[in-house]
């Protein structure tokens, strides 16, 4: 136990992990018999009983206990937190996933600042319901077979997702400022491949905006951000003329009901 903390002492300098209750419930029921198990997690015998749908339901209910034991709540600051999985994609799985984004068609990102339209150089595409995080921003298009296989894998662990929202960084020298996101998500996933960058949350204005914890987001890795830290503190991408490769966010968003 003492080796482990030590290994989080350095991703995660500035944070407080907690205990994951879930996983503990989970594990609880297991051991209770009330989890399917077997010796691969899955009641073989019960899916020949009851078929293809049954298959699939102990396939995403393994996946969900899985990621769910490896979550870190990482209380950022106090009263504030976030959940984060370091390997919510094996490094081969975000290779895969990595190598199938060029075809994915993304346009240079335009921002309305002061009445003014800026091209910037990140590249952007938005999927599923529309997310009016910029008047400039196009319209949604229909989810793709890649984009939706990888909303319901991140649905097994923060719940339905309404929209999707695919960036790219090209290298370190492009981020983007302190910001929190509209339209009252209450859960914001974010899942990070490619270049490894560092990811920041402040408290304060976008202009006078004092970081209050930052963390690198590793290949594969999934941070999940709760409606209350994002009202409560901006988040950013800061810049870096260390990171020379690109990297791409996929960001997904639960939006209240009406």
């Amino acid at each position: 136990m003492e080796s482990k903390e030590a290994d989080l002492r350095g991703p995660l300098r500035h944070a407080h992990v907690l205990g994951s209750q879930s996983a503990r419930a989970i594990e609880r029921r297991r051991r209770s018999g009330r989890l399917v198990a077997g010796a691969d997690g899955i009641d073989v015998a019960a899916c020949y009983q009851h078929g293809s749908e049954y298959w699939h339901r102990c396939i995403k209910l393994k996946e969900a206990t899985s990621q769910d034991r490896n979550k870190m709540t990482i209380e950022i600051t106090q009263g504030y937190w976030v959940e984060y999985i370091e390997k919510f994609y094996t490094p081969e799985e975000a290779d895969l996933i990595l190598r199938a984004f060029p075809a994915v068609e993304m346009a240079p990102e335009v921002v309305r600042m002061y009445g003014h339209d800026i091209v910037t150089k990140r590249r952007s595409e938005q999927y599923g319901m529309d997310y009016p995080y910029n008047p400039a921003a196009k319209k949604p298009k229909d989810w793709t077979p890649l984009l939706r296989s990888i909303q319901e894998r991140i649905e097994a662990v923060a719940g339905p997702l309404d929209s999707g929202l695919i960036r790219l960084y090209p290298d370190g020298k492009v981020g983007i400022g302190w910001h929190n996101d509209d339209g009252k998500p209450e859960v914001i996933a974010s899942l990070s491949l490619g270049a490894e960058r560092e990811f920041a949350f402040g408290r304060g204005t976008a202009r006078k905006c004092v970081e209050v914890w930052r963390m690198r987001l590793a290949h594969g890795s999934l941070l999940l951000i709760p409606a209350k830290t994002n009202e409560a503190l901006k988040h950013c991408l800061p810049q870096s003329g260390v990171v020379k490769e690109p990297r791409v966010n996929v960001t997904l968003r639960r939006f209240p009901r009406l």
